[in-house]
């Protein structure tokens, strides 16, 4: 059987529209791929729209999407670690600044304003992105603290050539706390 669809005004078998029950012939009027078109052109133009429904229905939804995302995770096991692999490559500073923080704050016990430094260097540090590591002034390795007062965000060369070394004149900008305040300086050779 062949049905005419109202959209691109061409004759096309029932297979090719979208099943409607109340319809006639159990068909809706538009085929699919005029269908399919319509719907990713409203999509496109209601980004801002669709955006903030989801956002509200997770809101009011959030046990639910939780253990909806839970039970896929765990059908899927091979997915979700591909996923989130990808995920975190395109996020190594993030995750990077991120897994230091939770190591730090579980070997030193710091003060209130001591985490706020602490996350502030983290902060800064993901946003400057790949190219500047967190350092240690004094390294762990010869005596030196996982402390705000001991961190420094370098170029990422810097770091590498610095390694563990004490006295090592570091070329570039360099940011640090000293005395409850942040510290830019820019050092030329």
């Amino acid at each position: 059987m062949w049905k005419n669809c109202t959209k691109c005004d061409k004759i096309k078998p029932l297979w090719q529209f979208n099943r409607a029950c109340n319809k006639e012939f159990g068909v809706y009027s538009q085929c699919k791929i005029c269908s399919n078109a319509a719907t990713k052109a409203w999509m496109m133009s209601n980004k801002e729209r669709r955006a903030k429904y989801r956002k509200e229905y997770y809101i009011n939804n959030r046990d639910r999407e939780i253990s909806k995302m839970k039970e896929w995770s765990s059908n899927n096991k091979i997915k979700h670690n591909i996923i989130k692999a990808k995920h975190k490559k395109a996020n190594r500073s993030k995750f990077t600044a991120l897994e230091s923080a939770r190591r730090a704050r579980s070997k030193l016990r710091l003060t209130e304003l001591e985490s706020f430094e602490l996350d502030v260097i983290y902060n800064i540090s993901s946003m400057l992105g790949d190219e500047y590591h967190i350092d240690h002034i004094r390294p762990l390795s010869k005596g030196g603290l996982h402390h705000p007062d001991n961190l420094q965000i370098i170029n990422k060369s810097e770091n590498l050539k610095k390694n563990d070394k004490l006295n090592y004149n570091i070329e570039g900008i360099k940011i640090f706390w000293q005395e409850n305040e942040l510290i830019v300086e820019e050092n030329n050779g």
